[in-house]
This record gives C-alpha cells, sequence and structure tokens, in this order.
C-alpha cells in the first residue's frame, strides 16, 4: 500500500531556466554570454559542496566566479541565479493537492542556499509533511544514503512509496531500497501516475 508520495521540485513542479541566469548576469556584467557560461558551468567538483551545503553561494560567488566577482554586485548576481525557478506546473500542483489524506506529500530536492531562501514561502513547502533540501540536511541525491535517511525520516519501507524525479541516477538509486521511482521527463507523468496508481481520480 502506497503511504507517501516522495517529489523533486525541479522540472517535476516548476520549470527550470537554466540558461536565463546567464543571459541576464552577462547583460549586467558587459560579458559575453558563453564567456559567463564558462564562468558558471566548471563547478562539477565543487557541486556537491554546494548542494550539502558546505559551501555557501556567497563564498562561491566570492572566490570562484572570476570577473563577474568583480562587475557584479552579490544582490543582482542572487537575482540572477534565482530566475532559474522558472513557472509551476500547475497540472503538478493540482495533482499532488488531491492526493488522500492517508498519502503523505514529502519534498527532497538538490539545491543551494540562495534557492533554499526562494522556496521559503513557496506553495510546496506547506503542502509538504516535510520539506528536505540537500543544503540544510547536508546529503544529496543520487547517494543512497539520502534515500535510506528519508526512509527512516518517514518510518516507511521503500515498497510504500513512489517518487518522481527528473534525473535517471536518482531514480536508480532510489530504486536499490525498494521505493518506485518515476522519470518525469514532461510534466503530465506525474498526474498520469497518480491516477494510474489509484492516489487521485480521474478529473
Amino acid at each position: 500500500m502506497i503511504k507517501a508520495v516522495l517529489t523533486d521540485i525541479g522540472n517535476v513542479v516548476m520549470n527550470i531556466n537554466d540558461t536565463r541566469p546567464a543571459e541576464l548576469l552577462a547583460e549586467a556584467s558587459g560579458l559575453d554570454y558563453e564567456q559567463v557560461v564558462r564562468i558558471l558551468h566548471p563547478f562539477s567538483d565543487i557541486v556537491v559542496k554546494v548542494q550539502n551545503g558546505d559551501l555557501p553561494m556567497r563564498e562561491l560567488f566570492d572566490n570562484h566566479v572570476g570577473a563577474l566577482h568583480e562587475k557584479v554586485p552579490f544582490d543582482q548576481f542572487t537575482d540572477a541565479w534565482n530566475t532559474m525557478l522558472g513557472e509551476d506546473f500547475p497540472q503538478v500542483r493540482a495533482a499532488y493537492e488531491s492526493l488522500p489524506p492517508e498519502v503523505a506529500l514529502y519534498t527532497l530536492s538538490n539545491t543551494n542556499d540562495l534557492h533554499a531562501t526562494a522556496l521559503q514561502t513557496h506553495w510546496l513547502r506547506e503542502a509538504s509533511r516535510e520539506f528536505w533540501l540537500s543544503c540544510e540536511i547536508k546529503m544529496s541525491k543520487p547517494d543512497e544514503e539520502i534515500f535510506r535517511w528519508v526512509l527512516q525520516q518517514m518510518q516507511l519501507s521503500g515498497d510504500e512509496v513512489v517518487f518522481f524525479d527528473d534525473i535517471e541516477d536518482n531514480i536508480v538509486a532510489a530504486a536499490r531500497l525498494g521505493i518506485r521511482g518515476y522519470l518525469v521527463d514532461d510534466p503530465d507523468v506525474v498526474p498520469q501516475t497518480l491516477r494510474e496508481l489509484g492516489l487521485i481520480r480521474e478529473r
């Protein structure tokens, strides 16, 4: 019996505008867009530190963004960075808000402290029994340990949880603990799956 729905945020609940921050920062700094992209995206070696809250975005800005640090104030960088968080998918919100009382909604997302602040007033925080962000719990997907921790917090077994995420590695990691994961490559996957599972009614 399914007792919980675990959801990611980006590209599941809301659209992620990957290119918008670089566009705005290029405009503000006078640097070429491609130059800004090169500055922002060689962070693969430190992204886990950012997601796990070990490297605050202010520290990243001060030490890892080169010419941007000299041309754009941090407040403007923050505003541009947060434009990555796009519009909500209304069909996903409607589906989650239609879950029966006996099925709890939980959120688990890899993110940074700037986006965590921006999400403080998002509807999903209030709708979720728990709202777990990687930078606050100091763990991130696809580490299997985070899913083990989540199940402990829920006090549920993996087969009692369904999970929606847009990254296949996260789905695979969750599956190792028996969590039934669904890869979201279109927001309609969420309401369609919940209807097929009998968790929400046909509209």
